[in-house]
């Protein structure tokens, strides 16, 4: 056969790249372009797959999600350094190592290196909360030599993330709209912080032990007496019940409010969560609280705080549509002087929140909720009367979250809260503005 001149070489290469320029402005958007990939592998064409998650990443898609499937796609062709190096991009994050280590292992051992491979296998194996993957990984080593293989889980996963806030509440008093607008300075702007963390500490079978703490605090610039903090410490039990992940927690808070310790609130929660389909899941959770006052003045809060929760979570390609509805139950010691006033009501909340792509690292979100509350006895009011109270609140948050790698995000919010009820004092309107910065490892 004919060797090519260096003239045909770079006439080839030119006609190349000229292709691959053209396929990537037909096939649309990188996310587009990663979505007919994965169609292709679904029909097993792994060279038309492996086109489009290529033309995918030269658009400019970075993300865990489209290395794995390079991975998977170099694998199936027999390409097993291009394998290798594509799931090895995916193990900078936590949740994604025990199935890439999973799958660095059976690229070793295509490789004929079986040490490497057991290696990986092993990595798997202790890493993995999933019993289906531990137990694959566990055949693995068997098949390599090994006896009963057992986790030893020296290392265990972590999770954190801060968040700083700036923003305005052009009602942070939560002032009625019967009083005229000089009654209070009623609008401040605000600086926020959060911080979550969360770290396994033990894990026996298919069932983990985790201790989680969170930090949140807001700091208004003139309204001092509103700053609120609140304090959380966590322990919870996974485990896996059939097909269903169960977490059993237990934790208190304590709240404080201008500077003041408000109130500690110790909470059982028993939460449950069951694939349904491959885009859908269902979450269920109850939690009983046991809130007790710090501050005798807040000694009309004491009391016990019931919440039951369904959460029905949809995927659709990059979407996202979350549905919730809450049933909540307070049983508070009420007001009772100068004149009684009832702060134990039953709630129904109704959500829906849907998370849509815009362009690449945009994502729009916008979050629904209606919640009904209706309270156990008559308050009385200053003319001598008594009232029922019911109120029906209405909140619209809309959200723009730009990502700037995988870990940080900036997030631009603006959220309006309507409060009606039977009692005009506890009427309220809200408008609050943030700007968001997000990090997390």
């Amino acid at each position: 056969m004919r060797r090519l001149s260096r003239d045909h070489k770079y006439f080839f290469c030119g006609i190349l790249v000229f292709l691959v320029l053209q396929c990537t402005a037909w096939g649309g958007t990188p996310r587009d372009l990663f979505d007919k990939g994965v169609e292709a592998f679904r029909r097993e064409d792994y060279i038309t797959a492996l086109r489009f998650f290529e033309q995918a990443r030269s658009g400019g898609l970075d993300d865990n999600r489209l290395y794995y499937n390079l991975g998977v796609t170099y694998y199936k062709l027999g390409r097993y350094v291009n394998s290798k190096r594509a799931f090895s991009k995916t193990m900078n994050d936590p949740a994604m190592v025990p199935l890439a280590s999973y799958n660095l292992g059976l690229v070793a051992l295509a490789q004929n290196d079986n040490k490497q491979a057991a290696e990986w296998f092993r990595k798997a194996l202790d890493t993995s909360k999933s019993d289906k993957l531990a137990q694959l990984s566990i055949e693995q080593l068997r098949k390599l030599g090994y006896e009963t293989p057992v986790r030893r889980h020296k290392a265990y996963p972590a999770f954190a993330m801060i968040r700083g806030s700036l923003g305005y509440d052009d009602n942070a008093v939560l002032q009625a709209d019967i009083l005229p607008p000089s009654a209070a300075h009623k609008g401040d702007s605000f600086l926020g912080f959060f911080a979550y963390g969360n770290k396994q500490i033990a894990q026996f079978g298919n069932k983990a032990v985790q201790i989680e703490a969170s930090l949140f605090d807001i700091r208004y610039r003139n309204l001092d007496a509103y700053d609120l903090d609140d304090l959380y410490l966590g322990a919870v039990l996974e485990n896996t019940i059939d097909h269903w992940t169960v977490d059993t927690g237990l934790s208190e808070d304590v709240t404080f409010i201008g500077g003041n310790a408000l109130n500690r609130t110790a909470t059982l929660q028993l939460a449950g969560t069951r694939k349904i389909s491959d885009g859908n899941k269902l979450r269920l959770r109850y939690k009983l609280s046991r809130v007790d006052n710090i501050d005798a003045a807040y000694s009309y809060l004491t009391g016990w705080w019931h919440q039951a929760q369904v959460d029905s979570i949809w995927k659709v390609g990059w979407s996202q549509i979350r549905l919730t509805y809450r049933f909540e139950y307070n049983d508070r010691q009420d007001l009772q002087a100068p004149l009684f006033t009832s702060y134990s009501p039953t709630r129904h909340m109704l959500g829906a929140r849907g998370t849509f792509p815009v362009v690449e690292r945009i994502k729009a979100e916008i979050d629904l909720r209606y919640r009904y509350s209706a309270y156990h006895n008559a308050s009385e009011q200053f003319n001598g009367s008594y009232i029922t109270r019911g109120d029906r609140r209405y909140r619209v948050t809309a959200r723009i979250i730009y990502n700037l790698d995988q870990r940080a995000n900036v997030t631009g919010e603006y959220s309006y809260t309507d409060n009606h009820s039977n009692i005009p004092i506890e009427q309220y309107r809200r408008n609050q503005y943030q700007l968001n910065l997000s990090y997390l490892w």
